[in-house]
């Protein structure tokens, strides 16, 4: 009998042993390719749960839970992968792997964007010191904390010269000091982990994109030409994609067509090559069909996407023009400089003749309304505006949308379009302004202070200016930055580095020409409430500062509660507290009242009005406090913003029937207006 049964046991061990076997194969095979192999990855899944299902007291469990959390990183599902190793911590705190279980619950919590709870975990491991520093340094990098990388990384140098991590350590802080637009000394560090990386495909690419950012064409292809015949055929695309960029950045458009025009299986080559058709050439017959090869290449992936607009723009333009051909004849195709300094008078006269109300410029491409009904030249007016319109914002092809505004005024003066048409050009003709100082005044919080007295005088809190960050193609898209402050003839805006656009905004220096458009949008209506209570969460307190200052020179009585994640994240709170009172909350507890910025509500002394402006979790909770106290609330919405006007309908938020826009109606709404 004592045979029997111990064979049994065998064969259970080998069942469970045989399961778990399975399950590490079909890992292994995942893991091989990249992107990792999803169906593999779920059935290894499949084989541990069902030791942890039915065979609880076998030792593989610690072994398949931790196999599971591997396979949920693959599949980057971290918030399941944080789970599994949760509870093998807590239910096996013994398991030999401990060490790489904390590793890996720190990989899964910066995965997640948890990047506190993640240096919590990494603080705590013993042996794998190393490892740990790279995801500490990497948890604060993808923070886009990018002063705490660099600490990190100069004290861990320091004291470890010797260090088998230094490549990574290098290259960790080149990004932060790329990501902060510092390029001399990222060039350095990655030129540093270049000494001693094996792996030397990448740190070649990121060096040789500084080098075209500092203008640096010809030192960028002689780093790149010669990799071509070193790399594979996944990491050729990204090769041959930059050397594209370096020959169209030093002007020969000839070389950039010929490398792209080779890539004719590549959705990236195909998009690129339409951008330097339309944009550089304009060409828009080849754009188009590059445009629409990209997207058949990219399917539904973000480059399939934007083939898919640029090239509806292009149809659309085509669409106008047709319909302009049939236009009234008294309409010349070109009708001279009105826009000029000579003819200012004019403009202005004809604003004063026909200006309807000009605080929120209507355009409506695309809206379905019914335009000038009385009037039988408003469809054509409305036609060429759109045009000038999709010119102007879209292809910022400037001569070609200033021909069709001054077209449009001397064929249809008498609609509501040659009004707007002059308002378009004499708001936007002068786009280039001077940055007067640039002060980072947290981490990844930069102060531009910029000169125009235009836009100092008519800005009211709320409203936002869209800013051109580069002069070439990319960033395609103008950025929206709200309006901070306005002093004599110069105006702040406040902004947080989140991405390509914003960093090279964070680079402009003191002299430097920016390209701006504003102000746009409609402002907080302050002037009717003595009681002002105002809520800032992170970067919202950019359009509530203005605000805070304009309602405090009429007297009222303001209070600011001022919310961030951290110490380092707690802005203008000296600058708030001059014009009342200020309660501020760090969600880790590192400064002044511990929890969220909405905790500090109190409902036995209500204001007569709220005034809102963060995190769209934060604007929740706000507007069902005001709300269920009565108290009326406007809060400043975010979205992405493409034209900033009106044109494209990019940023349509909800409401009870139909939409409204945060750049044409907003960004400024009150609470029972939308849906949030």
């Amino acid at each position: 009998m004592k045979k029997y049964l111990l064979i049994i046991f065998g064969l259970t061990g080998c069942v469970y042993y045989n399961t778990f076997y399975n399950a590490k194969e079909y890992y292994d095979k995942a893991i091989i390719s990249t992107p990792p192999n999803k169906e593999f990855l779920n059935k290894s899944i499949e084989k541990c749960s069902k030791i942890v299902e039915y065979h609880k007291d076998s030792r593989y469990v610690p072994d398949a839970l931790f196999l599971m959390g591997k396979c949920f990183i693959a599949k980057e599902e971290y918030e399941y992968a944080v789970r599994k190793f949760q509870e093998l911590i807590v239910y096996y705190p013994d398991y030999k792997m401990a060490d790489v279980c904390r590793l890996e619950l720190g990989r899964s919590y910066i995965g997640k964007g948890d990047f506190n709870e993640a240096r919590e975990v990494l603080a705590q491991v013993k042996d794998d010191k190393e490892e740990a520093t790279k995801l500490i340094m990497d948890s604060y990098l993808r923070e886009e904390d990018y002063e705490n990388v660099i600490k990190i990384g100069k004290d861990y140098l320091s004291r470890s010269p010797k260090s088998k991590i230094k490549v990574d350590i290098f290259t960790t802080m080149g990004n932060a000091y790329d990501s902060s637009v510092v390029l001399d000394s990222a060039l350095k560090y990655y030129e540093e982990a270049m000494k001693l990386a094996t792996q030397k495909f990448q740190l070649s690419l990121s060096i040789s994109d500084i080098l075209i950012a500092l203008n640096k064409y010809e030192e960028a292809l002689q780093k790149l030409i010669p990799l071509r015949e070193l790399v594979s055929a996944q990491e050729k695309i990204k090769l041959e994609l930059l050397i594209a960029k370096c020959y169209k950045a030093k002007g020969d458009s000839k070389k950039a067509i010929e490398v792209l025009s080779a890539m004719e299986t590549s959705a990236d080559a195909q998009y690129e090559l339409g951008l330097i058709y339309e944009d550089t050439l304009a060409d828009l017959k080849n754009a188009s069909k590059c445009y629409e090869q990209a997207q058949k290449l990219g399917g539904t992936s973000g480059i399939g996407n934007q083939a898919i607009i640029r090239a509806s723009r292009l149809a659309k333009l085509a669409e106008y023009k047709a319909k302009l051909s049939l236009r009234n004849p008294a309409c010349p195709d070109s009708i001279g400089d009105l826009a000029g300094k000579q003819d200012s008078i004019a403009v202005d006269s004809l604003l004063k003749r026909t200006r309807p109300d000009m605080s929120r410029p209507d355009t409506v491409t695309g809206s379905g309304e019914q335009v000038g009904s009385g009037n039988p030249d408003s469809a054509g007016a409305k036609i060429c505006f759109l045009l000038a319109e999709l010119y102007w914002i879209e292809f910022n092809q400037v001569d070609s949308a200033l021909q069709e505004y001054e077209g449009l005024i001397q064929a249809f003066p008498q609609t509501e379009y040659a009004a707007k048409a002059a308002y378009s050009i004499k708001q936007r003709y002068y786009l280039k302004m001077k940055v007067i100082k640039n002060e980072k005044i947290a981490p990844d919080v930069v102060s531009l202070t910029i000169k125009d007295e235009r836009i100092a005088t008519l800005s009211k809190p709320g409203q936002f200016v869209n800013i051109r960050v580069s002069n070439s193609y990319f960033p395609l898209l103008r950025r929206p930055i709200s309006v901070h402050s306005t002093e004599n003839d110069t105006f702040k805006i406040l902004f947080k580095i989140i991405g390509e656009g914003t960093k090279i905004l964070s680079s402009y220096k003191e002299g430097d020409e920016i390209d701006v458009i504003g102000p746009l949008g409609n402002f907080y209506a302050y002037t009717e409430y003595d009681n002002i209570l105002i809520i800032a969460g992170g970067i919202g307190v950019a359009p509530l500062y203005f605000l805070a200052t304009r309602a405090k020179e009429l007297g009222s009585t303001i209070t600011t509660l001022i919310g961030a994640k951290t110490k380092n994240e707690v802005l203008c709170e000296t600058e708030f507290a001059k014009v009342g009172k200020v309660l501020v909350t760090t969600e880790d507890g590192s400064y002044s009242i511990k929890g969220k910025v909405t905790g500090l509500l109190n409902p036995i002394s209500l204001p007569e009005i709220i005034f809102a402006c963060g995190p769209e979790g934060m604007l929740k909770a706000v507007k069902m406090y005001a709300h269920s106290h009565f108290i009326p609330c406007q809060v400043s919405l975010e979205r992405h913003l493409a034209c900033g006007m009106g044109v494209c309908l990019g940023c349509a938020v909800a409401r009870s029937k139909g939409y409204k826009y945060v750049c044409k109606d907003g960004p400024v709404f009150w609470t029972d207006e939308v849906e949030i």
